[in-house]
């Protein structure tokens, strides 16, 4: 039997970690992957952290921060003003057209379009965000039937 490690992890470090991923507690449960009311517990201190659980946030940090770069330096490139940094309302969609995302919850993406959108700002570029789902769409028409059917289910 493999023993999960705990490292004392402040609860309310938990709940900032998770809300400045864009994170509800649902979100996180299911990336965990855990229950809703685990979460819960864990961040009203009834319940222990794993640390694999805190590694796990960390790869979603990471996540955001490349993403953040990334959409900045785009931006920043960009010919176009005002810039639109994408970003999606599915994640399946955002998995279609970034497939090493493939897991990571959509709701870090759009926290990362917004602070590429501040990092722009700070260098007089108007930025604005907008919604690529719609390009995933007809990006899934020219993908195989399979493929388009396993984004079908996951979006129903």
């Amino acid at each position: 039997m493999t023993r999960t490690t705990m490292t004392r992890i402040e609860p309310v470090e938990i709940v900032a970690r998770r809300e400045a991923l864009g994170l509800t507690q649902a979100q996180l449960a299911a990336w965990l992957p855990w229950k809703q009311s685990r979460i819960s517990e864990v961040e009203s201190g009834k319940r222990s952290w794993p640390d694999w659980a805190t590694d796990r946030l960390a790869i979603a940090e990471k996540w955001l921060d490349t993403l953040a770069d990334r959409l900045y330096t785009a931006g920043k490139n960009s010919p176009d003003r005002p810039v639109v940094i994408p970003t999606y309302t599915v994640e399946s969609h955002m998995w279609l057209i970034n497939p090493e995302l493939r897991g990571l919850p959509v709701s870090v993406h759009r926290v990362a379009a917004v602070e590429a959108m501040k990092m722009l700002a700070d260098d007089n570029i108007e930025a604005r965000i907008g919604d690529f789902s719609v390009l995933s769409d007809m990006a899934a028409r020219y993908m195989t039937s399979s493929d388009t059917t396993q984004i079908q289910e996951e979006n129903s």
